[in-house]
């Protein structure tokens, strides 16, 4: 029953459509297990089966089309629905009919609505029509809830119930607090803390409530590793609002076990279960993992004795998030029944598994399945159905900041740094790419026609990215700077990582302001993103402030952007993120990460709020520079990284543009066979960069050049003895024959011979120009493998090299084990492993801040994680 022609620009009419679906519900679900018994379903798993289909039916009949906006949220809004009867489903495939009945388009918002209708073997058994929303995000950052802003208490507190009716529980992680909730009827308690959704019980029986027929309430405080919102949505993480109606059925059932309804009705052996009759919902707000508290409140309204002995409770209920009441239900229906004797089950609430430290470990390694412990006071450790201590998932998706991996549509919060002269080969961003992995090119140090090659072949394997290419700043070559801009700009470039900026240039503002644009609303768009590296906190104050005024005019001067992109650029930073570049190989400061880190963290807070931007505009800040094993990356999250970048450890790659001697060399290195060595592009200044010492002469050679540079103002000066030591040990070529090479480098590549002409009459310059002949060309040399030169390999390296090569000695990532079949680490393999550490290393320190449980700290099978097989 599609309708095809022109409908909200599209062309099919959101109207119109019908999708059946079917869900086979397994005997044993999760669900199933975690309830009082076995053939009890909860009624958000119901809600679920009904509602989910038509999420996908809205795209198929492509209302999301409507609202033209790269960036939009699905939402479910109200809904009327009918339990028809309640069936056993288990075993048995549930059909859902689900139609469009309207689509309509209110300012921002898309308002679309259905009907469904579930039934097994022919039989309805639950049905209703319902609303949903497509929204911008920022409806939601400045959600108002149900009562248009205003901040409220729980009904308990906002009319002051005494304390003396009120009966607390803690629930969940204390076993005696459940044990107390539940005493009088045991076989009416949920059995799966994943089927309990509050910390905190109160029952308030007799004339409270707004019905004056009781009441009760629960409160849990948010944590960002609840299950739930790994599962809802992808990179969208909020609680299903069908959990926090499932709430508030947690809280009707525990006020029926504690006000013993059961008993005082002759209800032997009860259990709770379904009866038929309409309930509705309502929806204005949501709940995220930036959220702090949940309060779900019910108001018992009726409590009725039927024929046959059962007894039905009806009640209408609230939930409230950081003080707004977001939900509302009415009329949420429980029956309580005489059952059978339950046998027990090894599922039951409380039941124990015991755990050796391998299968504790097994455990943790399953990073999205939570986990419950406790110590026996035999010293045992058990898993556990309830009580003990949780140890929530961690997935590589919870680390850091996941506005980054939705900025740049990526599985994962880092990316591969740039290492300039394509030591960050396009093979290596390809790779890295291909996986949901964002890399950054290395195009500094390239000549223009091998970075246009390159990213051409970037751009022919990854047409819809992931990837970014480095800019690098040219101080002394503005004309390289600008060809690379001008490069990106016309291929298309979305993403560039800027690094060894001392100011901002014309140039990097070009690109930033010549990708901005006007939404529909007016609103401006982002679509060339900058990361800025920098180890400064002024360096990185620029890249957070917006473009300065005066290079933005110019540029409008000069046509380079307009007038409405230079107002545009002065309202948003000039960097998306930026990159914290500690102790590294290559230019670096040095920096230490827990020093430096925090301090940008916290200017960047400064800032963002001086300059007024939104949330969605905050830079975000990451981590590099020392980050080559599981633990370090951990750190830097748990610092406030809200990314972070690997440079050193991916030149041991195979997909990397070095050589093998050089990936050798690398693999074999410790954190300490580094030093510091002169800089090429910044020789004069006395400039240096972090290499690699072992296996090399290239940074005593390049140290004993600018020892010269300094002692001497020309050759002429300069000892025959001296200047033959040099010919014979650094060049291996005549003084004569460098200079003749340099001049042909300036004069027919650089086209500049003004300098050679400078040089000619400066002894000094001279000097200078040839001794950067041979720091240019070791590192050449060592990455194309030259091997006549392996002792003047100029090699960038950090220390992060010694923690991956301890990381990854004898595993499959190590090119001197079997299992390797002597090849080098893969990029992708390398990362991800470093990231899945982090993740287990994460729960296991979950396990060692929970002080009820005694386990060895110090047992390495458990508290170190090594990459042993490769992840899929």
């Amino acid at each position: 029953d599609l309708e095809h022609g022109k409908f909200y620009n599209v062309d099919l009419n959101p109207s119109k459509g019908t999708m059946v679906a079917e869900f086979d519900c397994p005997r044993d679900a999760w669900f199933y297990k975690g309830m009082s018994h076995d053939s009890h379903i909860p009624y958000s798993i119901i809600m679920e089966i009904g509602l989910q289909t038509s999420g996908v039916l809205t795209s198929w009949v492509k209302a999301p089309l409507t609202m033209d906006k790269d960036d939009i949220l699905f939402r479910n809004l109200d809904a009327t629905a009918e339990l028809i009867k309640d069936i056993d489903v288990r075993g048995k495939t549930i059909k859902n009919v689900s139609k469009c009945t309207g689509y309509n388009m209110l300012g921002k918002m898309g308002i679309h609505r259905f009907t469904f209708e579930l039934s097994v073997d022919g039989e309805p058994f639950y049905k209703g029509s319902t609303s949903f929303g497509w929204f911008v995000p920022e409806v939601f950052a400045s959600q108002v809830g149900l009562d248009n802003g205003k901040v409220m208490k729980p009904w308990y507190l906002e009319n002051k119930v005494p304390a003396a009716a009120i009966t607390t529980f803690q629930s969940v992680d204390k076993p005696a607090g459940v044990q107390k909730l539940v005493a009088k009827q045991p076989s009416m308690q949920r059995r799966s803390f994943q089927c309990q959704f509050l910390d905190t019980v109160n029952i308030i029986p007799g004339n409270y409530g707004m019905h004056g027929k009781g009441y009760a309430h629960g409160k849990k405080t948010v944590n960002k590793n609840d299950w739930f919102f790994s599962c809802h949505f992808w990179m969208d993480p909020v609680m299903p609002g069908s959990l926090g109606i499932e709430s508030m059925f947690q809280l009707i059932e525990s006020f029926i076990i504690n006000t013993d309804l059961a008993s005082k009705n002759s209800i032997t052996n009860p259990k709770i279960t379904h009866t038929p009759g309409e309930t509705k919902w309502k929806y204005r707000g949501q709940l995220s993992p930036k959220s702090k508290q949940m309060d779900s409140e019910v108001h018992i309204k009726e409590v009725q004795k039927q024929p046959d002995g059962s007894l039905i409770v009806v009640a209408d209920g609230y939930l409230l998030v950081d003080g707004l009441r977001v939900y509302f239900a009415e009329s949420l229906r429980v029956r309580i029944e005489s059952g059978s004797q339950q046998p027990m089950r090894t599922e039951s609430i409380g039941s124990e598994s015991p755990l050796s430290v391998e299968q504790l470990r097994e455990k943790l390694l399953n990073l999205s399945s939570p986990v419950r412990l406790a110590t026996k006071p035999n010293g045992q450790l058990v898993q556990t159905t309830s009580g003990g201590e949780e140890i929530a998932p961690v997935t590589i998706a919870d680390l850091g900041d996941k506005s980054f991996m939705e900025t740049y549509g990526v599985v994962a919060p880092m990316y591969t740094g740039a290492m300039a002269k394509g030591i960050a080969s396009a093979d290596l961003v390809i790779a890295a790419g291909k996986k949901g992995i964002l890399g950054s090119f290395g195009a500094g140090g390239l000549p223009m026609h091998i970075v246009k090659e390159s990213l051409a072949k970037i751009q022919a394997a990854l047409p819809n990215g992931p990837y970014a290419v480095n800019l690098i700043h040219s101080p002394f070559d503005s004309n390289l700077e600008e060809g690379n801009v001008d490069l990106f700009l016309e291929k298309g470039v979305h993403v560039i990582e800027a690094s060894a900026f001392m100011d901002l240039t014309p140039q990097v503002v070009r690109y930033r302001a010549a990708g901005l644009k006007r939404g529909a609303n007016g609103e401006v768009v982002i679509t060339n993103r900058i990361i800025g590296k920098c180890s400064r906190t002024e360096l990185a104050e620029m890249f957070i402030r917006p473009a300065p005024e005066k290079l933005l005019r110019k540029l409008v001067q000069s046509g380079k952007i307009t007038e409405d992109q230079a107002a545009m650029a002065k309202t948003i930073p000039m960097a998306d993120d930026v990159a914290v570049e500690a102790d590294s190989g290559g230019h670096t400061d040095n920096r230490p990460l827990h020093v430096i880190l925090p301090l940008i963290i916290n200017l960047r807070n400064r800032i963002h709020k001086e300059c007024g931007y939104p949330d969605s505009l905050r830079v975000r800040v990451g981590a590099g520079g020392g980050i080559g094993c599981p633990s370090a990356a951990l750190a830097a999250y748990n610092m406030g990284a809200a990314f972070i970048i690997t440079g050193t450890i991916n030149q041991v790659c195979r997909q990397s543009g070095t050589c093998d001697n050089v990936r050798k060399a690398l693999s074999q290195a410790s954190y300490s066979d580094i030093t510091m060595a002169p800089a090429a592009d910044m020789f004069d200044q006395g400039v240096e960069l972090q290499v690699l010492k072992k296996g090399t002469m290239f940074p005593s050679r390049a140290k004993k050049l600018y020892e010269l540079f300094c002692k001497y103002n020309s050759f002429d000066e300069m000892p025959v003895d001296e200047v033959k030591r040099l010919e014979k040990r650094t060049f291996r070529k005549t003084v004569a024959e460098v200079w003749e090479e340099t001049k042909d480098f300036y004069i027919n590549r650089l086209h500049n011979p003004d300098k050679i002409e400078r040089a000619e009459k400066d002894g000094k310059l001279k000097m200078s120009l040839c001794f950067r002949w041979y720091l240019g060309l070791s590192s050449f040399w060592a990455n194309n493998g030259i091997e006549d030169r392996v002792m003047d390999y100029q090699v960038w390296c950090g220390p992060a090299i010694g923690a991956f090569n301890d990381f990854v000695k004898g595993t499959y990532l190590d090119v001197a084990h079997p299992s390797s079949n002597g090849q080098f680490p893969c990029v992708v393999q390398a990362n991800m492993q470093i990231l899945t550490g982090a993740c287990y290393l994460d729960r296991v320190n979950q396990v060692k801040s929970k002080r009820k449980l005694d386990i060895d700290t110090t047992d390495a099978t458990l508290f170190s994680y090594k990459p042993d097989s490769p992840i899929q």
